[in-house]
């Protein structure tokens, strides 16, 4: 692991890296389309890692990775249509004890991304629930980010291992984390995992940009559970840096500064598979042979 342990290095080392192709990121499709409009959104099987950790990211520097790979941060409703359409379903993993600085300690986010991997066990296909990442909201400010998610299927009720739980935006599913901005922008924490949406999508069969979804009042709804977004970026974070045209993997140069600029839209990425609708809760908690306790988590197994 190379992965600094001092915040503020570690933060530095996580941006040049998403400047030069060194972070390791999985982009599927995920299918959101509607009877009036065909969608495919790119978004992140697993958590974006840093040297193989699954770095947690405050809002701020989840905005400047996203910059830099051409992406955005997700929406609520796209978590709960991640969810949904999970082809691998694990637990949360909350880590509770050691207070704040402990929650937002590199070895606390080695520490969940071995419980995350563990649970996946090798399985392929998109992955949740894997964090409760920053996200856009109607709720987000020029010093507050939005963080939402630590999705569970229905039938948990309103309580998990303990843990009170609420009806998701969708109505769908069960989170532990609602849309909240209790949280400054530049407060990392092991459980707001990196998670994100390319901004090259595709819609009714045609290369499209997911900023421009985000923002429209007449397609916004197929994301987002609020309407049309005031933002397609964090607000209060400059933009960082824009993905090559080439899409080589490195940046080409420091985005433009000048009010309103923002970055051409970006090649599609590579994408490893597909999110698939349909029933969304084809979870089976294993019993016996086929479970294991993982640090306070069960493994749950999701096969269809």
């Amino acid at each position: 692991m190379t992965l600094p342990a001092d915040p503020a290095a570690r933060n530095d080392y996580i941006r040049q890296a998403a400047t030069q192709g060194g972070l390791d990121v999985q982009w599927v499709d995920l299918d959101v389309s509607t009877k009036a409009h065909s969608l495919v959104v790119r978004v992140t099987r697993v958590p974006v890692a840093c040297d193989g950790v699954y770095f947690g990211a405050g809002a701020m520097l989840e905005q400047q990775v996203a910059d830099a790979l051409g992406a955005l941060l997700l929406t609520p409703k796209l978590i709960d249509l991640m969810f949904a359409a999970a082809e691998v379903v694990i637990p949360p993993f909350p880590l509770t004890s050691g207070g704040t600085q402990h929650m937002m300690d590199t070895a606390t986010f080695v520490q969940e991304t071995n419980l995350i991997n563990g649970a996946i066990a090798g399985r392929v296909g998109l992955v949740q629930t894997v964090g409760k990442p920053f996200v856009l909201s109607k709720l987000c400010s020029t010093t507050r980010g939005t963080n939402y998610g630590w999705s569970l299927p229905k039938s948990v009720g309103s309580n998990w291992k303990g843990v009170a739980v609420y009806p998701s935006v969708t109505l769908n599913s069960m989170v532990i984390q609602q849309p909240g901005n209790a949280h400054g922008l530049g407060q990392d924490d092991y459980a707001s995992t990196c998670l994100l949406a390319h901004r090259n999508c595709t819609l009714d069969g045609q290369e499209y940009d997911l900023a421009k979804i985000y923002t429209d009042p007449s397609l916004a709804g197929l994301v987002s559970h609020e309407g049309a977004l005031p933002w397609s970026r964090q607000p209060g974070v400059p933009v960082f840096a824009c993905p090559a045209p080439s899409g080589g993997g490195n940046v080409s140069a420091l985005a433009p500064t000048s009010s309103g600029a923002s970055c051409p839209l970006p090649p599609p990425p590579l994408v490893t598979g597909s999110g698939r609708g349909g029933f969304p809760w084809g979870l089976a908690l294993a019993l016996g042979g086929g479970a294991a306790l993982v640090g306070g988590g069960w493994w749950w197994l999701s096969r269809r």
